[in-house]
């Protein structure tokens, strides 16, 4: 055989379902629809149209055709889960749901699987439960203890919450608490503080004690907290009213620094004008 027999054929795909392949010739272009093992259709196909390629026929033997075959056999085959390919590709599914904002749910659904097995057969699609697990072990080994250090540099009453709550298909009540600050590159960040299922009544005191303690996971204190912004419904409201005595407090802490203040404006207003001698009828008249 002068030339090899994988430069007398394209390799199109593979029959769904079946063990056929599809090959197509590169001198008529005709395609070949035949079993991966029945090398003889290959065979006479050539003699027929392309007979210049071969010199003996039995020069055009099982080996070419087997390794031509294996090659097709190795691109439809499954990477292994321990393939740094594999990983990559975990990886980027991983993004899909704490970047894209992508529920869970995407990793089992039709469309989605229909596409990586057309253009991504050779990898593995992990389930919804490892990317749940992954997802956990990655936010507590990296992105909570990266945004814990980040708000312990903020300076206190800079840090601004939100929250709302909502109910699962389970019936479960869940409470989720974003925190909004500006970081060191003067960039207004919002991320998430915590997500967490609300397993008592909705009470003013026990949304209080869930915010108080959901804060202290992560090393924040009552004095870190500047505004809290909430719906209007009342359990909510009563949790975060300012107690009177508080808010008398905060309005003499407002009124002793406006006084501050002014006396400190009085103060470089008398050193910016100049000393005069006045008469004495007229001090008394002052």
């Amino acid at each position: 055989m002068d030339t090899d027999l994988r430069e007398l054929f394209t390799y199109l795909g593979h029959m769904e379902d079946t063990s056929s392949v599809i090959l197509k010739c590169t001198n008529c272009k005709k395609e070949l629809r035949r079993k991966r093992n029945d090398k003889w259709n290959f065979i006479r196909h050539v003699k027929k149209v392309q007979p210049d390629k071969i010199r003996d026929n039995s020069q055009l033997g099982q080996p070419s055709l087997e390794a031509f075959l294996k090659e097709i056999k190795d691109a439809l085959a499954k990477v292994s889960l321990q393939s740094s390919e594999q990983k990559d590709f975990e990886k980027l599914l991983l993004d899909l749901v704490p970047v894209d904002g992508m529920p869970l749910s995407v990793l089992e659904r039709i469309a989605f699987r229909s596409f990586t097995e057309k253009f991504l057969p050779r990898f593995n699609i992990v389930s919804r439960k490892t990317i749940t697990c992954r997802i956990t072990i990655e936010g507590e080994s990296t992105v909570k203890p990266a945004l814990r250090l980040e708000l312990r540099h903020v300076e206190c009453r800079c840090l601004h919450l939100s929250l709302d709550f909502w109910t699962s298909f389970s019936k479960e009540s869940v409470i989720g608490v974003k925190v909004y600050f500006i970081d060191s590159a003067w960039e207004l960040r919002s991320d998430v503080l915590a997500f967490a299922t609300f397993e008592v009544v909705h009470t003013g005191k026990n949304i209080e004690s869930k915010v108080e303690s959901l804060q202290q996971k992560r090393d924040l204190k009552p004095e870190h907290i500047g505004f809290v912004m909430t719906d209007n419904a009342t359990n909510i409201v009563k949790a975060f009213k300012v107690p009177s005595t508080e808010q008398q407090e905060r309005k003499s802490v407002v009124r002793l620094k406006n006084a501050e203040r002014s006396i400190a404006e009085d103060d470089s207003e008398d050193e910016g004008q100049e000393d005069c001698d006045l008469p004495v009828d007229a001090i008394t008249r002052l």
